[in-house]
């Protein structure tokens, strides 16, 4: 009985250890189904990430398609307009070249205008400009109508200068600066006397001179092979020369001095070197000396009538305004006025 009991126990106890053991083996089971399902999940998710990079990786290729694409338009593009650009350009030159002609008649301007690169038909409306003909309104006219309108005035005009202009001066006014040499011909206008000066190649001088004024005039009939001519004229008046100096006509025909004839001041006397024939005028003019002139100045007013003329009024009231004294009665008889 003894023995049974203890016979039963070991089983029992081997039971419950051999319980342990499928517990134990259960368990590792379970563990490892869990290990092998994180497993499992892992490689899922790699070939997820894997999916994903294949086709970001497709994506790049097609965008990188597409920038090559895109680049390939725009080089394209690029070409297109430089072609573009050239041949304006080309177009441009030929405009501004050859619209200056030829200058074809009417008649023949549909013929040309015809087979023309540029069938505008400006060909045949020629129109004069500075240095030729060009076509109307091209490039070409506006350049040349240009430089007419200014032409050489901007090379030798100096502006306005309060002392001569030196060579390589520059004018504090403009900005202007004095050519080096100054050509002959270049002129200044000076601020301090108001007048123009031109640049004759050695020194600055004003263009404006006196010319002798007339002082009196002697009129003579010659005789025959006259060559002489002094004394009380055909009117009795007599010449007294002195400084002065002489224009002398025959008969109409203005003479040169010397050539034609001399004047001794001492005498009054003027002499023909061919001798006149009978009846041939003289006229002899004494002139007074353009050293003598002093520069004079000249107000000029407007003057105003009244009343208004009709036609039949004869008799008006003249006034001027004087920029002093206001409106004035004008004084017909006053060498002042």
């Amino acid at each position: 009985m003894a023995s049974l009991m203890q016979r039963a126990q070991g089983a029992a106890a081997n039971a419950i250890a051999a319980e342990d053991r499928v517990s134990l083996t259960a368990r590792d089971a379970e563990a490892a189904a869990v290990a092998a399902a994180k497993f499992l999940s892992a490689i899922a998710h790699a070939d997820e990430s894997v999916a994903k990079r294949t086709d970001r990786v497709v994506n790049l290729s097609e965008t990188v398609e597409i920038d090559a694409v895109e680049a390939e338009n725009w080089a394209n593009y690029s070409k297109a307009q430089a072609d573009n650009a050239i041949a304006a350009r080309d177009e441009a030159l030929q405009w501004a070249e050859y619209l200056a002609g030829p200058v074809v008649d009417s008649e023949k301007a549909p013929a040309y205008i015809e087979d023309s690169a540029f069938p505008h038909g400006l060909y045949y409306q020629p129109v004069q400009g500075y240095g030729g003909n060009a076509g109307l309104w091209s490039a070409k006219w506006w350049a040349i109508y240009a430089a007419q309108l200014v032409g050489p005035w901007g090379f030798y005009y100096l502006g306005g200068w309060y002392d001569p202009p030196i060579p390589g001066a520059i004018n504090p006014d403009t900005g202007v600066s004095v050519p080096q040499p100054i050509a002959p011909g270049s002129f200044y206008y000076d601020i301090d006397t108001g007048q123009i000066y031109v640049w004759n190649g050695s020194e600055w001088r004003t263009p404006y001179a006196l010319s002798p004024g007339y002082q009196a005039n002697y009129v003579y009939l010659a005789t025959a092979g006259q060559t002489n001519f002094s004394g009380a004229d055909s009117t009795g008046k007599i010449p007294a020369v002195g400084a002065n100096l002489s224009d002398v006509h025959l008969n109409g025909v203005r003479l040169v001095p010397t050539s034609d004839y001399t004047i001794n001041p001492a005498t009054s006397t003027l002499s023909l070197v061919i001798p006149a024939k009978v009846n041939a005028v003289v006229q002899w003019d004494l002139l007074v000396p353009s050293s003598q002139l002093a520069p004079g100045a000249t107000s000029i007013f407007k003057t105003t009538i009244s009343p208004a003329p009709n036609g039949t009024i004869t008799a008006f009231t003249m006034t001027y305004p004087n920029p002093s004294t206001g409106t004035q009665p004008t004084a017909v008889t006053s060498n002042a006025q």
